[in-house]
């Protein structure tokens, strides 16, 4: 037996038990980072497939722990922006009596919402939207909402508001609202502050 050829074995079995390891523990580790996709929480909630066409979206229902939580303005205005509005536009469309969404209530913490009163006029999507002006006479309706699909109660919202806001491309938009229209914007612009129409129902 050569010494040499049988020390070279030696190092040679070494060398490949080591690189066994080492790629089974990669496994490992890539395995556990990835069991929620790599990501806590909040990070899901926030960017939870942010970006892909996805068609319709599941809506958010009786999670607190979620629509509770503030919206990020959006800063960037590209292709993921328009992929995601997209998605929220035909996510309303297919909600028969749906006439608002905000992105929270579908799981993804950006400023956005999308208002369709199922009319010819009255569709409007809203990037970073702020009322700037809301009159002191007010009108008091029943509301409803997606995500409390079994609830519904009387809301007193401003008459006439004033909306600024950006569309897909970043240009600013000013909108005027009276009545029902003024209703809807007020109450997806709430669920941008984390707040719900049921911290405004009249006891």
């Amino acid at each position: 037996m050569n010494i040499n050829n049988f020390i070279k074995k030696i190092i040679f079995y070494f060398a490949v038990g080591v690189g066994c390891f080492v790629f089974s523990y990669n496994i490992f580790a890539t395995n556990s980072s990835n069991e929620n996709g790599g990501q806590n929480l909040n990070e899901n909630i926030e960017e939870k497939d942010w970006g892909k066409r996805m068609g319709t979206r599941k809506i958010v229902t009786d999670d607190m722990t979620v629509l509770r939580q503030k919206s990020k303005k959006v800063e960037i205005f590209d292709e993921k922006l328009n992929n995601f509005v997209l998605d929220m536009v035909q996510t309303l469309k297919e909600i028969e009596n749906g006439v608002g969404l905000a992105a929270v209530q579908v799981g993804v913490l950006k400023q956005v919402i999308v208002v369709d009163l199922k009319n010819d006029k009255d569709f409007f999507i809203l990037i970073n939207p702020k009322i700037v002006e809301a009159s002191k006479e007010e009108e008091e309706g029943i509301e409803g909402c997606l995500s409390f699909p079994n609830k519904s109660g009387k809301v007193k919202r401003p008459k006439h508001i004033k909306v600024v806001a950006q569309d897909v491309k970043g240009k600013e938009i000013e909108i005027v609202a009276d009545g029902f229209l003024a209703r809807v914007i007020c109450h997806e612009v709430d669920h941008l502050e984390g707040k719900v129409f049921l911290d405004r129902v009249e006891k």
